[in-house]
C-alpha cells in the first residue's frame, strides 16, 4: 500500500497489529510473544516505533521498542520474550505505536490454558 498524500507531504497510515503468536507457558510461568506490525514506514521521519502488550484494564505488561524504520520489511515481526501475565488473565490487548500518529487500534487476544500456544491473525 502506498503512503497517503496530505498537503503534498507523504505520510504513513497508523500502525496495525496483523499477527500475534505466544508460546506455551514455560516452566517459569512466562510466555514468548511474536508480534507482526504493519505500517507504511517512510523512513526515519515516520515509522512504527514499537508495540505494547497490555492487560484489558490498560496496564502495560510489556513494551517492545522498534529503534528504526522497516521500509522494506512489512509487516515487521519482533519478539517480546519472557512475558509474565497475571494469573487471572484470559485476554490481553496488543497495540502498535508510530512516531507521528501515536497508537493504532488495539486488538484483543484470548489467552487459553497455560499449556496452549496462542495464534491470533487480524481479519
Amino acid at each position: 500500500m502506498a503512503p497517503h498524500i496530505n498537503n503534498n507531504k507523504a505520510y504513513a497510515n497508523e500502525p496495525t497489529i496483523k499477527y500475534v503468536e505466544a508460546s506455551k507457558e514455560s516452566f517459569w510461568g512466562k510466555r514468548d510473544f511474536f508480534v507482526s506490525v504493519r505500517h507504511d514506514d517512510t523512513g526515519g521521519e515516520h515509522y512504527a516505533d514499537g508495540f505494547e502488550i497490555l492487560s484489558v484494564s490498560g496496564e502495560i505488561i510489556r513494551k517492545r521498542v522498534l529503534a528504526h524504520p522497516h521500509v522494506d520489511e512489512q509487516p515487521v515481526t519482533r519478539d517480546a520474550r519472557s512475558v509474565s501475565l497475571p494469573d487471572e488473565a484470559t485476554e490481553v490487548d496488543v497495540r502498535a505505536h508510530d512516531n507521528v500518529h501515536g497508537y493504532g487500534p488495539k486488538v484483543r487476544v484470548p489467552i487459553p490454558a497455560k499449556k496452549v500456544k496462542i495464534n491470533f491473525k487480524a481479519k
